[in-house]
């Protein structure tokens, strides 16, 4: 009964009327979603609990269904680049917080205006098992519906012939009223050297960047390298150390640094009115520094246009991994934010 309903889940995935195609062009064009997986799949552990690898033979992902997060993303043989919570420290304000990658819905402004609370998100989404099948070499995982918000995630996983990992997430509303909402990658980080935001030269904001929310301490944590380019370091002591920051992007992408290699997340970003702004921009790029030493971690976010949710649509806002050598570690080399520039734009 379970791989019945996950398969019409699947199906109805396959053919919803409102659907975006928003994968982004990883080398400079367009990508189709329905690119041919080159990924082995294979029922592994992780902490104990079924998970899902998936393998290119140089990187390698795994995925918890009973999460619903991707907990590990490394090259393989190599450091994971996700944050897992140390024993005893998942629980934060009533959030079960086991680390990894997940997807919400965005605005989290509107949350208690929705389903009566602003956190922790629903558990619907992030808390409760999802679902999980394999099929056409991809991996499919589908949360339950969230209350309130009447809306299901539904993820694919796969390597496509790039070697991009490859999170096609979609939202589908299947019950209650409309509601503008956007898709929202979670991916937390182990802090590494230093992050690189991409920044719009003609933003809102001053600086090219928004404090979604400052640090209460005086730190000195951002400098823009370059027009296009910001530089944020992590920060860890305690909760003064806590931050936020939005981009008013013309790309949507993030890139951790750390010992000469550069994680990227990036994704599309199509025309339309994006979440969080505080002036006439909303933001396709956030970034969330967890301060505390016990939990200090970072949030690579990339968020897709506010969009129309009725009953039977589906919107999809596609996510690209990658892992690239960097010509230097020294994240104050003059070369390193050419070379951040160059892995952005698919030089």
């Amino acid at each position: 009964m379970k791989k019945a309903w996950l398969a019409s889940v699947i199906v109805l995935s396959g053919v919803g009327h409102a659907a975006e195609d928003v994968t982004p062009a990883t080398r400079g064009a367009i990508v189709p979603t329905k690119a041919t997986s080159i990924a082995k799949i294979e029922k592994t552990l992780f902490d104990g609990r079924e998970a899902w690898k998936l393998s290119d033979g140089q990187n390698e992902a795994v995925i918890v269904p009973e999460w619903g997060r991707v907990m590990s993303f490394s090259r393989v043989g190599a450091p994971n680049w996700l944050w897992r919570a140390p024993a005893g420290k998942s629980l934060m304000g009533g959030w079960n917080n086991v680390g990894g990658d997940k997807t919400w819905l965005a605005p989290q402004s509107q949350w208690v205006a929705i389903n009566g609370r602003g956190w922790p998100p629903p558990p619907e989404w992030d808390g409760m098992g999802h679902k999980a099948v394999v099929k056409d070499g991809k991996l499919w995982m589908v949360s339950r519906v969230a209350r309130g918000f009447g809306t299901r995630v539904v993820r694919q996983f796969w390597f496509d012939a790039n070697g991009d990992f490859v999170i096609e997430q979609a939202a589908e509303k299947v019950e209650g009223d409309p509601l503008f909402l956007s898709l929202w990658s979670v991916t937390q980080i182990v802090p590494p050297d230093a992050i690189f935001l991409p920044v719009n030269p003609d933003s809102a904001y001053k600086n090219n960047f928004h404090w979604i929310a400052k640090p209460k301490i005086a730190i000195n944590v951002t400098s823009n390298v370059s027009p296009t380019l910001l530089r944020v370091m992590p920060s860890a002591g305690n909760d003064d150390n806590n931050f936020k920051i939005g981009t008013d992007a013309l790309i949507s992408a993030a890139v951790a640094v750390q010992s000469g290699w550069a994680f990227v997340v990036r994704a599309a970003k199509p025309d339309g009115n994006y979440p969080d702004g505080a002036e006439r921009a909303g933001f396709p790029v956030e970034f969330w520094n967890m301060g505390p030493r016990d939990i200090h971690y970072n949030e690579l976010e990339l968020l897709s246009p506010l969009r129309l949710y009725k009953k039977g649509s589906r919107w999809r806002h596609t996510m690209r991994w990658s892992i690239h050598k960097l010509p230097t570690r020294d994240i104050n080399a003059p070369e390193m934010p050419i070379a951040i520039e160059q892995i952005l734009h698919g030089k």
